[in-house]
C-alpha cells in the first residue's frame, strides 16, 4: 500500500518516543502488504475499526490511535491524525469528523449548484446561454448591491462569460473619431466647442479619419470626458483592457 503522508508519523514520534517503534512496525507492514478490503485488513489488524468515514488503528498496545482514510482500489492509505489515547477519548477526533461531514455536505451542495449553474470554463454555446440566463436572474435579484451574498457568484459567472465572449462573440472596437463624435453628441457639443483641439477644419479632418489626434489632443479629450486616453488612439495601439491609475482616473501606457 502507498502511505501518505509518512511525515505525520515521524513528527508524532518525535514528541512521543514510545510511539516510534510501533508506528514504524505498522508502517512497514502496511507498506509491504496489499489490502483489498476492510475485511482483509482486519486479518492483520483485528482491533482496527471503522469510525465514520475513516479507519482507526490501535497502536502500541492501545496507547495511541492512528486515523486514516483508505482507498483500497487505488492502494492508498492517507494518514489524517495520530493521537494519544487520552486525546482520542477527549473527543478531538469528533470535531475533525464533524468538519469532514461539513466538507462532504458542502461538496454535495456544490455538485447540486453545478448542475444548475455552469461554473468554470464555458466550453459550448449551451453552457454560455445557461450562464447568461442565470446571471440575468441573479442581477434581477441583486441589482447594483455589490455587498449582496450573490454578488460573488455574479462575479464568477461574469468572468466565465467574458472569457467565452472574448473568443466566440466578436465585437470590434469603435475608432477614435467614432468615439469622439459620439461623445460630442452626448454632450451636445458643436465643433466650435472644442477649441483646445484646434480649428473647426482640423476637427473636421479628425472626425472624418483624415487626421490622427496627437498626444496633447488625446490627453485633453480624455480629461474633458473622463475616459481612458486609449480610446482616442488608433485601434492597433490600444491595450486590450482599460487601465486606471490609483486615483481612479483613466490612464494608458
Amino acid at each position: 500500500m502507498h502511505i501518505i503522508t509518512r511525515r505525520r508519523l515521524i513528527e508524532f514520534a518525535r514528541t512521543h518516543p514510545d510511539a516510534r517503534a510501533p508506528l514504524h512496525h505498522w508502517f512497514t507492514i502496511v507498506r509491504k502488504t496489499s489490502y483489498g478490503s476492510f475485511a482483509s485488513l482486519r486479518v492483520t489488524f483485528p482491533s482496527a475499526d471503522q469510525v465514520g468515514r475513516f479507519t482507526v488503528f490501535n497502536i502500541g498496545g492501545n496507547k495511541f490511535r492512528l486515523i486514516v482514510a483508505i482507498h483500497y482500489n487505488r492502494q492508498k492509505v492517507y494518514i489524517r491524525h495520530v493521537l494519544t489515547h487520552a486525546e482520542y477519548d477527549r473527543g478531538i477526533w469528533r470535531t475533525w469528523f464533524m468538519l469532514a461531514k461539513y466538507i462532504h455536505d458542502a461538496n454535495a451542495d456544490y455538485r447540486r449548484i453545478r448542475q444548475r449553474i455552469p461554473l468554470g470554463r464555458l466550453r459550448t454555446k449551451t453552457e454560455y446561454d445557461r450562464a447568461v440566463a442565470v446571471l440575468d436572474d441573479i442581477l434581477d435579484e441583486i441589482g447594483q448591491q455589490e455587498t449582496h451574498p450573490l454578488a460573488d457568484l455574479a462575479e464568477t459567472l461574469a468572468l466565465s462569460i467574458e472569457a467565452y465572449e472574448d473568443t466566440h462573440v466578436a465585437m470590434p472596437d469603435a475608432s477614435g473619431p467614432e468615439i469622439l463624435r459620439s461623445l460630442m453628441e452626448d454632450h451636445e457639443l458643436a465643433q466650435s466647442d472644442l477649441p483646445e483641439i484646434g480649428s473647426q477644419g482640423v476637427l473636421s479632418e479628425i472626425l472624418s479619419g483624415k487626421r490622427d489626434l496627437n498626444v496633447r489632443q488625446i490627453a485633453q479629450l480624455a480629461a474633458r470626458f473622463g475616459v481612458s486616453p486609449a480610446l482616442f488612439m488608433p485601434i492597433s495601439r490600444r491595450t486590450t483592457k482599460p487601465l486606471r491609475s490609483r486615483s481612479g482616473k483613466a490612464s494608458v501606457k
